[in-house]
Protein backbone atom coordinates (compact mmCIF):
# COMPACT_ATOMS: atom_id res chain seq x y z
CA UNK A 1 0.00 0.00 0.00
CA UNK A 2 1.24 3.43 -0.83
CA UNK A 3 0.38 6.52 1.17
CA UNK A 4 -0.24 8.49 -2.00
CA UNK A 5 -2.76 6.11 -3.59
CA UNK A 6 -6.46 6.61 -3.13
CA UNK A 7 -9.69 5.36 -4.52
CA UNK A 8 -12.90 7.21 -5.20
CA UNK A 9 -13.72 9.58 -2.40
CA UNK A 10 -10.22 9.40 -0.88
CA UNK A 11 -11.15 6.68 1.66
CA UNK A 12 -8.04 4.58 1.05
CA UNK A 13 -5.76 7.64 1.38
CA UNK A 14 -7.27 8.55 4.77
CA UNK A 15 -6.75 4.97 6.03
CA UNK A 16 -3.07 4.99 5.00
CA UNK A 17 -2.39 8.35 6.63
CA UNK A 18 -4.14 7.25 9.84
CA UNK A 19 -2.08 4.02 9.92
CA UNK A 20 1.14 5.98 9.37
CA UNK A 21 0.36 8.49 12.14
CA UNK A 22 -0.55 5.70 14.58
CA UNK A 23 2.66 3.80 13.76
CA UNK A 24 4.86 6.89 14.28
CA UNK A 25 3.08 7.68 17.56
CA UNK A 26 3.54 4.12 18.84
CA UNK A 27 7.24 4.11 17.91
CA UNK A 28 7.74 7.45 19.68
CA UNK A 29 6.20 6.19 22.93
CA UNK A 30 8.08 2.90 22.80
CA UNK A 31 11.42 4.60 22.14
CA UNK A 32 10.90 7.18 24.89
CA UNK A 33 10.31 4.38 27.41
CA UNK A 34 13.32 2.38 26.18
CA UNK A 35 15.79 5.28 26.41
CA UNK A 36 14.28 7.03 29.44
CA UNK A 37 17.48 6.69 31.50
CA UNK A 38 19.52 8.57 28.86
CA UNK A 39 22.09 5.83 28.25
CA UNK A 40 23.33 4.59 24.91
CA UNK A 41 24.93 1.31 23.93
CA UNK A 42 27.94 1.57 21.63
CA UNK A 43 28.33 -1.34 19.21
CA UNK A 44 31.71 -1.57 17.49
CA UNK A 45 33.34 -4.38 15.54
CA UNK A 46 36.49 -5.76 17.18
CA UNK A 47 36.81 -8.76 14.87
CA UNK A 48 39.50 -7.43 12.51
CA UNK A 49 42.78 -7.41 14.44
CA UNK A 50 45.37 -4.87 13.26
CA UNK A 51 48.05 -5.43 15.92
CA UNK A 52 48.54 -7.62 18.99
CA UNK A 53 50.58 -7.59 22.20
CA UNK A 54 50.91 -10.28 24.85
CA UNK A 55 51.39 -9.59 28.55
CA UNK A 56 50.75 -11.59 31.72
CA UNK A 57 47.58 -13.62 31.02
CA UNK A 58 46.20 -11.30 28.32
CA UNK A 59 46.24 -10.83 24.58
CA UNK A 60 45.70 -7.14 23.75
CA UNK A 61 44.33 -6.59 20.24
CA UNK A 62 44.18 -3.32 18.31
CA UNK A 63 41.09 -3.17 16.09
CA UNK A 64 39.04 -0.57 14.25
CA UNK A 65 36.39 -1.20 16.90
CA UNK A 66 38.58 -0.38 19.92
CA UNK A 67 40.93 -2.52 21.99
CA UNK A 68 40.05 -6.10 22.90
CA UNK A 69 41.66 -7.75 25.94
CA UNK A 70 41.47 -11.55 25.86
CA UNK A 71 42.03 -13.40 29.13
CA UNK A 72 44.07 -16.43 28.08
CA UNK A 73 43.37 -18.57 31.15
CA UNK A 74 39.63 -17.89 31.49
CA UNK A 75 38.77 -17.58 27.79
CA UNK A 76 36.89 -14.30 28.36
CA UNK A 77 37.34 -10.89 26.79
CA UNK A 78 36.64 -7.20 27.42
CA UNK A 79 36.34 -4.60 24.66
CA UNK A 80 37.38 -1.01 25.39
CA UNK A 81 36.07 1.79 23.17
CA UNK A 82 35.95 5.56 23.11
CA UNK A 83 33.00 5.28 25.50
CA UNK A 84 35.43 3.87 28.08
CA UNK A 85 37.95 6.69 27.59
CA UNK A 86 40.02 5.46 24.63
CA UNK A 87 40.92 8.39 22.33
CA UNK A 88 39.23 6.74 19.34
CA UNK A 89 37.84 3.36 18.31
CA UNK A 90 40.30 3.30 15.39
CA UNK A 91 43.32 1.71 17.09
CA UNK A 92 46.33 1.03 14.89
CA UNK A 93 48.89 -0.43 17.32
CA UNK A 94 49.27 -1.75 20.87
CA UNK A 95 52.31 -2.29 23.08
CA UNK A 96 52.91 -3.16 26.70
CA UNK A 97 55.53 -1.08 28.50
CA UNK A 98 58.10 -2.45 30.93
CA UNK A 99 55.86 -1.30 33.78
CA UNK A 100 52.90 -3.31 32.40
CA UNK A 101 51.04 -0.25 31.11
CA UNK A 102 49.24 -0.63 27.76
CA UNK A 103 49.97 1.94 25.04
CA UNK A 104 47.71 2.32 21.98
CA UNK A 105 48.51 4.18 18.76
CA UNK A 106 45.38 5.85 17.45
CA UNK A 107 44.62 6.24 13.75
CA UNK A 108 44.42 9.94 13.00
CA UNK A 109 46.80 11.03 15.74
CA UNK A 110 47.35 10.41 19.38
CA UNK A 111 48.35 7.80 21.88
CA UNK A 112 46.16 6.33 24.61
CA UNK A 113 47.61 4.82 27.79
CA UNK A 114 45.79 2.29 29.99
CA UNK A 115 47.12 1.56 33.48
CA UNK A 116 44.54 -1.14 34.23
CA UNK A 117 41.81 1.20 35.41
CA UNK A 118 42.14 4.61 33.70
CA UNK A 119 42.63 5.71 30.10
CA UNK A 120 44.84 8.76 29.47
CA UNK A 121 45.20 10.31 26.01
CA UNK A 122 48.18 12.19 24.65
CA UNK A 123 47.30 13.96 21.40
CA UNK A 124 49.97 14.26 18.73
CA UNK A 125 50.12 17.66 17.13
CA UNK A 126 49.22 17.50 13.46
CA UNK A 127 51.08 19.80 11.11
CA UNK A 128 50.51 18.37 7.64
CA UNK A 129 47.65 15.91 7.47
CA UNK A 130 47.21 12.84 9.65
CA UNK A 131 49.83 11.30 11.85
CA UNK A 132 49.64 7.56 12.20
CA UNK A 133 51.17 5.67 15.11
CA UNK A 134 52.14 2.42 13.39
CA UNK A 135 54.30 0.81 16.06
CA UNK A 136 56.08 1.22 19.39
CA UNK A 137 59.63 0.28 20.28
CA UNK A 138 61.00 0.11 23.83
CA UNK A 139 64.69 0.73 24.48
Amino acid sequence: MSILTYDEGGKKMKANITTTVLTITALFFLSSRTFSDGTWTNYTNGNNIIDMAVGDNYFWCATYGGVVRWNITEGTYVKYTSSDGLASDLVQSVAIGQDGVLWCGIFGGGVSRFDGSTWTTYPIRRMMGWYLMLSFQWR
